[in-house]
């Protein structure tokens, strides 16, 4: 995003924009009864992801924040969240801003092989 490393003031601005939802129109909170567990977790990954490629699909952009789930006590008191409620992350909806560096990042992936081994059964 041009930030130099070394430009703390510049980095703390680039990550305070997670709290801000990147200015998305839509923004939501995820979240999971505290009774359930990491397989459950699991679950609720697998609709958020299905959800994320359905919005694709239909040409919106989203981004799944869970940098806002490191101030569960303010998300709280903000949006009325019982304590119940384990929050998970945070998502913003919207159309992408093309213009906006951080949006052409592209992330290297290992070739599958190191990351999955397959038996014979």
């Amino acid at each position: 995003m041009g930030i130099a490393r070394d430009d703390a003031a510049g980095r703390w601005a680039a990550q305070r924009r997670n709290w801000a939802f990147f200015g998305a129109p839509v923004a939501g909170v995820v979240c999971m009864h505290r009774d359930f567990g990491s397989v459950d977790a699991i679950g609720v990954g697998m609709f958020l992801q299905t959800l994320l490629l359905a919005l694709n699909e239909r040409g919106l952009g989203s981004c799944v924040q869970v940098s806002i789930g490191l101030y569960p006590d303010v998300l709280r008191e903000q949006l009325g969240i019982p304590d119940d409620l384990t929050i998970l992350c945070g998502m913003s909806i919207g159309y992408a801003d093309e213009a906006f560096p951080a949006n052409h990042v592209a992330t290297p992936r290992d070739p599958l092989c190191e990351n999955v081994v397959f038996l014979d059964a």
